[in-house]
């Protein structure tokens, strides 16, 4: 394994370990979207500090030479570990930490590094840090031309269409493709025929991006098997109401709107709760599945029976066939002086200028 440091288009950097560069790139795509992203072999000197995010106090005994009972810690500030927050990192106080940050910054940011680290001056210019920290975003700018270079060759590549619908590089998804036409390779009889298919629409079929795409208007309206009125969106109208709706995401939902939460520079699920809300939605999701294979197999009119009482009881005003919505602003009465944002009557600032109310 190597250790690799990589420079992000925007102004941060990540040490990660990886076999090689295309585990690399794999590794990166699990947290964002690596186009524009550049690397090398991290070869210089390493110092973090781990901790875990509570507080501890000790009472020394009086006795310097008498060791310290269990008695003697006082632990406090449990919260964030409460909250599954896990342990924190931070850069060491040393020299070794010093000589680190100093070379991942003249690789990551080397404009700012040129500035920051050789200037004689005490507190540098704020004009000439700014135009550092610009030339430094080049990459963000370079970043993006390559995202609208392959947007563009999206409308006749089928490859590059599922990259930007996966928001992914285009070497991840050669790898899809070529993993699924691997995995489907064998499977012609012998009139090049799959599973009832002519050779040429299977292969349309087959590949990631027509799955993806395939026919999704026409399979809100497909019956579910068995049954002459339910359809396959009642039933995912069902499972979504119960797996995903009716679980930690209400709790989410509770309460009075908050400026914070229209706003696009926060966060409106923090890492532990989303984190929450995938475990317990996919154990859901789970134990739905093992009770549709087992009533639909054995019992079919109980699982249409199950559908009917969860989908009237949460969902029986839902679209039917609608694939997605408007998220309109909300409509309140008062608006802010500023920009004419909608403002609910509690708000004491305006979430889009933070002008005060």
């Amino acid at each position: 394994m190597a250790l690799y440091l990589v420079r992000w288009p925007d102004l941060s950097c990540t040490l990660v370990t990886a076999r090689d560069e295309d585990h690399l790139v794999y590794l990166l795509d699990e947290v964002g979207n690596p186009v524009g992203c550049r690397w090398t072999e991290y070869d210089g000197p390493v110092f973090i500090d781990f901790h875990l995010p509570v507080r501890i106090t000790i009472d020394w005994p009086e006795q310097a030479e008498r060791p310290l009972s269990p008695e003697a810690f006082q632990i406090e500030g449990l919260d964030l570990l409460a909250q599954r927050a896990g342990i924190q990192a931070e850069v060491g106080a040393g020299d070794t930490a010093g000589e680190m940050l100093e070379t991942i910054m003249k690789f990551a940011f080397p404009a700012t590094a040129e500035m920051y680290c050789d200037a004689l001056e005490e507190v540098l210019e704020e004009s000439q840090l700014r135009d550092a920290l610009r030339a430094d975003l080049m990459l963000l700018a370079e970043s993006s031309w390559r995202r609208a270079h392959l947007e563009r060759t999206a409308r006749d590549d089928s490859v590059a269409k599922l990259a930007v619908e996966m928001d992914a590089p285009m070497e991840l998804a050669k790898y899809w493709e070529a993993m699924v036409a691997e995995m489907h390779g064998g499977e012609h009889d012998e009139h090049g025929v799959v599973d009832g298919l002519d050779e040429d629409k299977a292969d349309r079929m087959l590949s990631p991006l027509q799955l993806l795409d395939f026919e999704t208007d026409r399979s809100q309206t497909i019956p579910l098997r068995g049954h002459p009125e339910l359809t396959l969106r009642d039933e995912a109208n069902a499972i979504t109401a119960h797996v995903f709706r009716n679980g930690f995401l209400e709790d989410l939902h509770r309460g009075l709107p908050s400026p914070l939460v229209t706003n696009p520079r926060f966060t409106r699920i923090t890492d532990p709760e989303m984190k929450k809300l995938m475990i317990e939605s996919s154990a859901k999701l789970a134990h739905w599945l093992c009770l549709r294979e087992m009533l639909l197999e054995e019992k079919p009119e109980a699982y249409y029976q199950l559908l009917s009482v969860v989908g009237f009881r949460t969902a029986r005003h839902w679209e039917r066939e609608a694939q997605s919505c408007e998220v309109s602003a909300p409509e309140y009465k008062q608006a802010c002086a500023s920009c004419n944002y909608p403002l609910h009557p509690e708000w004491r600032c305006c979430p889009v200028c933070e002008k005060p109310v």
